[in-house]
């Protein structure tokens, strides 16, 4: 067993039964270490990584025995490790198993794979879109899952110019069914439209605002969005407000059963300071909790 002091370097411990399924340098990604220290991801070329070690990179990020769940120390970090080598390598072939992966995002509450799947889809390039879209029109996928996917389709339009007009495509075509979506998801999708400047979007995205299936929190209303977009260049209308029941409310993340609909107290109106919310940031509506822990549910 390897036991990791997050302020010092790993060792590496030869006799290891995980390090022994694996060859060098995929191996060495199970005593690498916390993967918070690590910021560029050109890094894990230097260990000699290259397109023959790609199926074994997919078994290690489907290694049960290295999910941070189970893993313990350094090995706690290998998924990560090995799913932004995967990224480097354009590992076209990862992309079933990376998709695969998205619904721990609200199955185990995994912030590392919501957080980096995005880059790692982007690195991979235009080839993920498709697998991306399938997965975020699916509506058995789970809410975060599916805005994973939205995100990563965003972000590969970023990288990749010459996708823009296809994500934009996808994107549009996952807020179409707004209705049956979460209204937080719409405002997400609307957010990542916003991103890539996609003027042409603007008639599904005022129609899922006049049906009331958007929630305010992420962007804001349709004319904030229009301001965002080029379309207009300011409000005709004041700034929506809505209640604010978390105000005055010190609450920890654990206390789900509290009875919101108790508390009450004066409207807030909404001001809109990015281009969209990550389920890890402070909630808008000043709760001082997570918005995934607040609003968005």
């Amino acid at each position: 067993m390897i036991r990791f002091d997050l302020d010092s370097k790993p060792l590496k411990i030869e006799n290891s039964m995980n390090i022994k399924k694996y060859t060098e340098p995929v191996s060495s990604l199970l005593t690498y270490g916390d993967a918070r220290n690590l910021r560029d991801w050109s890094e894990y070329m230097a260990l000699g990584f290259n397109q023959e070690h790609i199926q074994e990179l997919i078994k290690v990020i489907q290694d049960e025995d290295l999910d941070n769940r189970n893993a313990e120390g350094a090995e706690v970090w290998a998924q990560v490790h090995a799913w932004r080598t995967l990224g480097k390598l354009q590992a076209i072939e990862a992309i079933p198993a990376l998709v695969g992966m998205l619904y721990q995002i609200d199955e185990y509450d995994d912030d590392f794979i919501a957080e980096e799947f995005p880059d790692v889809f982007a690195l991979i390039g235009i080839a993920a879109i498709p697998a991306l879209s399938e997965y975020l029109l699916n509506k058995d996928n789970s809410l975060y899952a599916r805005v994973c996917a939205a995100h990563s389709i965003c972000q590969i339009a970023l990288i990749e110019d010459q996708a823009r007009s296809e994500c934009v495509a996808r994107l549009e075509a996952s807020l179409k069914p707004y209705r049956d979506n979460d209204g937080s998801m719409n405002g997400l999708i609307i957010s990542y439209l916003i991103d890539l400047k996609a003027v042409e979007s603007i008639d599904v995205i005022r129609s899922a605002y006049n049906d009331e299936c958007v929630d305010l929190h992420v962007c804001g209303d349709c004319e904030d969005v229009e301001i965002e977009l080029g379309i207009r260049e300011n409000r005709s209308t004041p700034r929506p407000q809505f209640y604010n029941p978390f105000q005055s409310l010190d609450l920890d993340d654990d206390e789900d059963d509290y009875d919101y609909r108790e508390a009450s107290s004066a409207p807030t109106t909404y001001f809109r300071d990015s281009k969209k919310i990550g389920r890890n940031d402070p909630c808008p509506c000043g709760s001082g909790k997570k918005y995934k822990k607040c609003c968005l549910n």
